[in-house]
C-alpha cells in the first residue's frame, strides 16, 4: 500500500509515498487547508486504522512527521481543519475524533455524544464559515460541534430518514445535505435552525463535491 501524489495537469507522479509503511490499504487522506496543502494526512486499513502526517514534498518519498493508532473501528472520513492549522477531525463507526498535530505527536479527543445521539456510523464531515463541524450519522442526525471542543453545540435529529451522506458548506454559510435512502438534498440556512430549499432525487445516492 502506498500514496501516490500526481501533477493534476501532465498526469506524471510527483511522489510515492508510504512503502513499507502502511500495514494495509489506505481508507482516508487529505491534504491540508490551512497552509495550501504542505502537509498530507493519511489512514489505513490496519487493525488499528493508523494515522500519519508526512512532509510529502519532502524528497521523492516524503518524510512521515507523527503517526499514532486512530481507531479499531472502520474509519469512512478524514479532514484537516480548514482555520485551525495544527487541526485535522476523522470519524467512522460509532466515533469522531479530533485531532491535534504539534511538535511532532499527534493528540487525539473523542468526540462526546448525548446518549440520544451517539449514531452507529458517523459517516460525513465539514466546516462552517466561523471554524465549526458539522457532522452527519447513520441515524440521519446532523450534529453541530464547537470550534476547539469535543461536544455537541447543537442536534437537528432526524434531518434525513436513513444515514446522512454528504454535507457540503457553501460560501455563504449555508448548508447541504444528502439522504441516500430519502433522495433528498436540503438546503440549510447558515445557523441550521431551518430548511430553506428541499428537492428530491430518484435512486439517489448523494455526494458533494467542490
Amino acid at each position: 500500500a502506498h500514496v501516490r501524489v500526481w501533477n493534476s495537469v501532465s498526469l506524471h507522479t510527483l511522489h510515492v509515498i508510504g512503502i513499507g509503511d502502511f500495514e494495509r490499504s489506505i481508507c482516508c487522506l487529505a491534504f491540508s487547508k490551512a497552509d495550501s496543502g504542505a502537509l498530507l494526512c493519511v489512514i489505513d486499513e490496519s487493525s488499528e486504522h493508523n494515522i500519519s502526517v508526512w512532509d510529502w514534498q519532502k524528497g521523492d518519498k516524503g518524510q512521515k512527521l507523527a503517526e499514532n493508532k486512530s481507531s479499531g473501528d472502520t474509519v469512512v472520513a478524514m479532514d484537516f481543519h480548514p482555520l485551525d492549522k495544527n487541526g485535522l477531525i476523522s470519524c467512522g463507526k460509532g466515533h469522531i475524533s479530533f485531532w491535534t498535530f504539534e511538535n511532532g505527536v499527534l493528540y487525539k479527543k473523542l468526540g462526546i455524544f448525548d446518549h440520544r445521539d451517539k449514531p452507529k456510523y458517523v459517516t460525513c464531515l465539514a466546516f462552517t464559515g466561523n471554524g465549526d463541524v458539522v457532522s452527519g450519522d447513520s441515524s440521519g442526525n446532523i450534529l453541530i460541534w464547537a470550534r476547539g471542543t469535543n461536544v455537541v453545540a447543537k442536534a437537528i435529529r432526524n434531518a434525513h430518514e436513513g444515514p446522512v451522506f454528504s454535507i457540503y458548506a457553501l460560501k455563504d454559510g449555508e448548508i447541504l445535505t444528502g439522504g441516500g435512502k430519502d433522495g433528498r438534498v436540503v438546503q440549510w440556512d447558515a445557523e441550521l435552525t431551518k430548511a430553506e430549499v428541499e428537492t428530491v432525487v430518484s435512486l439517489f445516492n448523494s455526494c458533494f463535491t467542490v
